[in-house]
């Protein structure tokens, strides 16, 4: 991307336009090889950095409710962005219990008669060889 992040690394608290507070996560890595790699070593770096946030202290050390915000390169560099805010975490488990209620009064229903694994396999082997 080129662009460069104005936040520190590491984490960092600011407030959005409805004075809601956010806490950014930034991480940094440097890119070995892949670009693509270092971005996601970034980010995940910087999910890790969230959960040391009071937010996730009683938790069972889930990340929810984390937003990825951006990642870009400067020089061999790769900096990662992460954000949480108290809002996104509970619609995240508001959103999580309400799909564990739905699973729980409406399982999905399991196929019968699935063939096995190496049925399935041989089946794959038959149509490869159509080809």
């Amino acid at each position: 991307m080129g662009s460069t992040i104005h936040h520190p690394i590491g984490l960092s608290k600011i407030h959005d336009d409805k004075n809601v507070e956010i806490t950014l996560a930034v991480a940094k890595v440097i890119a070995n090889s892949s670009i693509e790699l270092a971005e996601s070593e970034a980010r995940i770096n910087a999910r890790a950095l969230l959960l040391t946030d009071p937010l996730f202290k009683s938790d069972d050390k889930k990340l929810v409710g984390a937003i990825d915000v951006l990642t870009c390169t400067e020089g061999d560099s790769v900096f990662g962005m992460v954000k949480i805010s108290e809002e996104s975490v509970k619609q995240a488990r508001e959103m999580k219990r309400q799909l564990d209620e739905s699973l729980k009064n409406s399982p999905v229903p399991v196929p019968e008669n699935l063939p096995n694994e190496t049925e399935m396999k041989t089946e794959f082997d038959r149509l490869m060889k159509q080809k």
